[in-house]
């Protein structure tokens, strides 16, 4: 991690890992700890360590997915209902196209296959301050994606606790509980919607897209040893983050830079990750 950290001139870092191991009725649980190094305010001296906090970015797009599930446990929300079911149009505008009216429906929004525009907002890179991540809305020209940029930089979360939020993904998608979100749920919530569909250019062809999350599937040919990740990114000025479910192994990675636009962090989580073959 430090070379990593010091070809891409990175301040501080952590990267957090666990693993469950099912023994039948039991789980015993191997939890590989936090790794953490650097500065994450270099001016103040501020040393990073395992409970430093972080903006999670795109991140976000996954926990507000996690709550739209539990919206939808409670059969409060569709996802083919039109998003001005329950948003009200002064809030956010109906949509036309080439002169007719569109609806839009929650499950395109969570996609990303609203066809909502992402254009660059003219104080984009002023620094202001608000109390929560409504008012950071207000500013937004209405061409821009709600669910974009600006909302995403008022998530913030330590490693341990992304690593919960995993960990309680993949316990639900297993039906080992129920209290936070139902089996069938999760399983919404990651079935691909983008196959066969024209996607934004900034995926990955080699990906497709759930509700708030990525989907992986490794051909066999691959030789690395695990088949599916759930995955989403995140990167925004001073941020780049990357959470990583190896549903069937039980695994959840984690990783933080206060540096934006880091590449291949991926890369990172998915070479420790290979190393806990020999535990399962």
């Amino acid at each position: 991690m430090k070379d990593f950290m010091a070809k891409q001139s990175i301040p501080g870092a952590v990267l957090a890992f666990r693993l469950d191991l099912a023994f039948g009725q039991y789980f015993k649980v191997i939890d590989f700890g936090t790794d953490w190094t650097g500065y994450t305010d270099v001016e103040n001296d501020v040393i990073t360590h395992k409970d430093s906090i972080w903006r999670l970015a795109s991140i976000s797009k996954s926990l507000t997915s996690a709550l739209i599930g539990r919206l939808m446990d409670k059969k409060l929300i569709d996802l083919n209902h039109d998003i001005h079911t329950y948003l009200s149009p002064d809030f956010y505008p109906y949509k036309t196209f080439n002169g007719s009216a569109v609806n839009i429906t929650v499950r395109q929004v969570m996609s990303h296959l609203a066809g909502l525009h992402m254009s660059e907002v003219p104080d984009y890179y002023d620094v202001f301050r608000a109390t929560n991540v409504s008012q950071t809305i207000d500013i937004v020209d209405e061409l821009c994606s709600y669910e974009g940029w600006w909302p995403a930089m008022g998530m913030i979360s330590t490693a341990s606790d992304l690593i919960r939020f995993g960990n309680a993904m993949i316990s639900a998608y297993k039906g080992k509980t129920s209290d936070f979100l139902s089996e069938k749920t999760v399983k919404e919530l990651w079935i691909p919607e983008t196959m066969g569909k024209i996607k934004p250019e900034w995926f990955n062809p080699r990906d497709e897209y759930g509700k708030g999350w990525f989907i992986k599937h490794i051909p066999d040919t691959d030789p690395y040893p695990y088949r599916t990740l759930m995955w989403h990114s995140g990167g925004i000025l001073g941020s780049t983050t990357m959470l990583t479910l190896f549903p069937d192994q039980n695994i959840v990675g984690v990783a933080f830079t206060n540096k934006g636009y880091v590449l291949d962090l991926d890369q990172i989580i998915l070479n420790v990750a290979k190393n806990f073959k020999q535990f399962l």
